[in-house]
């Protein structure tokens, strides 16, 4: 009678070995553990119903936030004058915080002082979400993808804007990582088609980060990504040695650019238009 040979233990270890590049789950696994992270860390404000305090939010965020969502509350629209400081200025042109910034919608659906605090801890979630997504598209595995975006996420520079309450800057840090995705998908892309759906994601990003309070940073971002589409329109032609190939990214980076201008016309060309031509304060004759 033949004798029953046992498995080798070698094959037992590979075949029970786990291994998160061929799991559909240790992605949403741990970033809901991240989440939860996020959750106590920041438990005293969400266990309570305090303000998420910062010195800038106390100072002028509340102020802005109130008077944008009780004005439009009251008459439907967004408040064109706001006559409470240095004599009055108007309201949409001076960027009075984040007026149509899309991620900013909860002030409308709780209290200022709640939702104000929310929005932040949402960024710094989303840093990481999308800074893991950013590593993948740099062929990174899981394991290492995920080690960038809790570095990001949790980086002295991100977590420590909590205090003074600089929500724009973190706004305009949490999105810039999808802006290198999605240009680097573009770059990527084997068909104009999919090229142009990354370029328009890229674009519609960019007119999110402009609309966000916080212009200075929208602006560097913009030097960024210029410098970066520069690095893939050199790597791309040392590849191919060819100008024709260099024609439909680089008009593509060109179109997204344009993309968020415009959406982002409605924060942006009214400030322009008053700095030029109504502030007193940037009388350049006087």
């Amino acid at each position: 009678m033949a004798k029953t040979q046992k498995p080798k233990v070698s094959s037992l270890k590979k075949s029970n070995s786990f291994d998160p590049e061929k799991s559909v789950y240790f992605t949403p696994i741990v970033f809901a553990l991240l989440g939860l992270s996020l959750i106590v860390l920041f438990w005293d404000f969400i266990a309570s119903d305090d303000m998420l305090r910062g010195s800038d939010t106390i100072q002028a965020g509340m102020f802005f936030r109130s008077m944008l969502v009780d004005h439009l509350h009251q008459f439907g629209q967004v408040p064109q004058w706001n006559p409470y400081i240095f004599g009055g200025m108007p309201f949409v042109e001076a960027f009075h915080g984040d007026i149509f910034y899309p991620l900013s919608i909860l002030k409308y659906l709780m209290p200022i002082h709640r939702a104000l605090g929310y929005v932040l801890v949402l960024h710094v979630f989303l840093a990481g979400l999308f800074m893991y997504f950013c590593a993948r598209q740099f062929k990174l595995l899981k394991i290492p993808s995920l080690l960038s975006a809790i570095g990001y996420m949790y980086a002295a520079y991100l977590i420590g804007m909590v205090a003074p309450g600089h929500d724009g800057k973190m706004f305009v840090t949490a999105l810039f990582p999808l802006t290198i995705l999605f240009l680097d998908k573009g770059f990527d892309a084997q068909t104009f088609l999919k090229s142009l759906f990354n370029f328009s994601l890229m674009g519609i990003v960019i007119g999110v980060i402009i609309i966000s309070p916080h212009i200075q940073m929208a602006y560097f971002s913009l030097w960024a990504l210029g410098f970066y589409t520069i690095f893939k329109v050199a790597v791309l032609y040392k590849n191919t040695k060819s100008i024709s190939a260099l024609i439909r990214p680089g008009s593509l980076a060109l179109y997204a650019v344009i993309i968020g201008l415009t959406l982002s016309a409605i924060q942006f060309y009214p400030g322009y238009k008053y700095t030029n031509e109504f502030s007193p304060r940037t009388d350049s004759k006087s």
